[in-house]
């Protein structure tokens, strides 16, 4: 199971300390450890890319080039949303009446 992690994630230490936490034993820590890299000797050898890159790949509007910035407005929502923040913006700030 370590190798097949190993393998298509590209993430042998993550599939390790999985499988470490599942069973609650180290004692099979050096052959995991030697599956795992020759999982990920053998995919690299074929020229398997990690299984995340080709999910992202996959998905359009995911490429990081194409990237758009998120507008001020939709931000500040989505902060306000997620993390309950009091975002400042020249609406929201408190003056003195009187004063342009």
């Amino acid at each position: 199971m370590t190798a097949f992690f190993a393998a298509v994630v590209r993430a042998p230490v993550t599939g390790m300390v999985l499988i470490i936490e599942m069973t609650a034993t180290t004692s099979l820590l050096i052959p995991m450890l030697a599956a795992c890299v020759a999982s990920m000797g053998v995919a690299t050898a074929l020229g398997n890319e990690p299984i995340y890159d080709t999910l992202r790949r996959r998905i359009p509007g995911l490429d990081r080039s194409e990237e758009k910035p998120c507008p001020r407005g939709l931000r500040d929502r989505m902060l306000r949303m997620t993390h309950g923040l009091k975002v400042w913006t020249p609406s929201t700030a408190w003056a003195p009446s009187g004063m342009p």
